[in-house]
């Protein structure tokens, strides 16, 4: 009976979906990795009409308010940090010590497919010219530095180099879409690549100073909040 009725309930659940699975129509959708995007210029006209400026005076607005209840809270963050869940300090530091080297690889990957390819930190960014060769190689070994982590603060620089080349090599707008990669090249700036890394052990001395740590996290939520 119970085998039955749970039956009829995942029955029950499907036929919504396969309704509007059978009465959909075929959507066409812009996507700007697969299609060329010059008919799609910047608009800043759009931007600067009232429901945008009120959504991010709204934004902004609760940004600050959250801000201010933050510091009155003592500095205490609104969601539960890992020791709510039982870590204790030893394993949130092998974690710290990690997240460097994740998140360098995480940028390597798209940064050496690309620097192959020609291409400006995703596929739709075509480099004119030679460029695609001297920028390509420049992000092939920019990716190969945040992989292996030796000389990560150089190549964070040139990382961040390679955003502002593109600026007018493939458009403000293609960039502002990529804009994480500058938040990216902050974060391995002020904090380098971590214990496991190359440069932690031949070149100790590239590594930045402790106290720029802590700007590293908010430089990279900027980076990433902005793209």
């Amino acid at each position: 009976m119970r085998a039955l009725r749970a039956g009829l309930l995942a029955a029950g659940a499907a036929l919504p979906v396969l309704v509007l699975g059978a009465a959909a129509s075929p959507a066409a959708a812009h996507v700007k990795w697969f299609f060329e995007n010059e008919g799609y210029p910047l608009r800043w006209d759009l931007f600067l009409r009232p429901l945008p400026l009120g959504f991010v005076a709204g934004v902004s607005l609760a940004t600050l308010l959250a801000a201010l209840l933050w510091r009155a809270r003592g500095r205490r963050g609104f969601v539960p940090g890992p020791e709510a869940f039982g870590a204790d300090d030893g394993a949130r530091s092998l974690f710290y010590a990690l997240v460097p080297a994740i998140l360098g690889v995480h940028v390597a990957v798209p940064l050496l497919v690309n620097g192959v390819q020609g291409t400006l930190f995703s596929p739709d960014n075509e480099l004119p010219g030679a460029w695609a060769n001297f920028l390509g190689l420049a992000e092939t070994g920019v990716a190969l530095s945040l992989f292996y982590g030796g000389l990560t603060r150089p190549a964070a620089v040139a990382l961040a180099g390679l955003w502002f080349a593109g600026i007018p090599l493939v458009g403000l707008q293609p960039m502002l879409d990529n804009v994480m990669f500058l938040g990216f090249a902050a974060f391995f700036f002020l904090a380098g690549r971590g214990p496991l890394s190359v440069d932690r052990l031949l070149f100790p001395a590239l590594e930045p100073p402790a106290r720029y740590a802590r700007l590293a996290v908010p430089a990279a939520r900027i980076g990433v909040g902005g793209a």
